[in-house]
């Protein structure tokens, strides 16, 4: 049969007996590096009758994986050839919010040429239609649409990376990252007076 233990905070015991001790594995609690040990403990009964008890103790050895932050892109409105905020475009959250991770980069593509995107600081650079900026600079974020002097549709998209620092030393040694969310905006001028025409 299958056999689980779900063990809660503290030590526990639980009879393993009737396991398959050669298939006994580990599931780390969820967004945790804390290794897990475990001691198994077996009871010999000697043929004088006597009761023997051997133990030994092993340790799971449990490594810090970055999660996948969250990622949700809406799409973005505006009038012909104006600038268009994407702040409230553009959500970002960490998965693992148990402070090991942080928001390590947000990268758009597909940006169109003779276009910007701007932040608080000024202009961001753009390599191949792409630009890469940090979590603190969304909040400034800027498209600056090529002029076309008409309705125009933009299909970007965007990227978040997130990096787990190893608690050991310090040091951010892996990343995830949720690729390829689609940035739709649209320009067009809703504003176009209506004439009213007489008989």
């Amino acid at each position: 049969g299958v056999y689980s233990f779900t063990a809660g905070d503290g030590i526990y015991d639980v009879e393993v007996t009737e396991w398959d001790r050669s298939q006994i594995r580990i599931l780390p609690v969820q967004n945790s590096d804390e290794d897990v040990e475990i001691t198994f403990i077996t009871e010999n009964f000697e043929i004088d009758g006597s009761v023997s008890f051997d133990s030994q103790t092993v340790t799971f050895e449990v490594d810090a994986v970055a999660d996948m932050p969250i990622l949700i892109v809406e799409q973005a409105f505006g009038d012909i050839d104006a600038s268009v905020p994407l702040a409230d475009t553009i959500s970002v959250e960490l998965f693992d919010t148990d402070g090991s991770e942080e928001i390590t980069a947000i990268t758009i593509d597909g940006i169109p040429a003779g276009a910007q995107m701007l932040i608080d600081s000024g202009p961001l650079t753009i390599v191949g239609g792409s630009v890469t900026f940090g979590i603190l600079d969304l909040p400034g974020l800027t498209f600056v649409p090529p002029a076309t002097g008409s309705d125009a549709v933009y299909n970007l998209t965007v990227s978040a990376t997130a990096s787990e620092t190893n608690p050991e030393n310090g040091v951010k040694q892996l990343s995830a990252t949720h690729f390829g969310v689609g940035l739709r905006i649209e320009l067009n001028d809703n504003d176009n007076p209506v004439v009213a025409v007489d008989d």
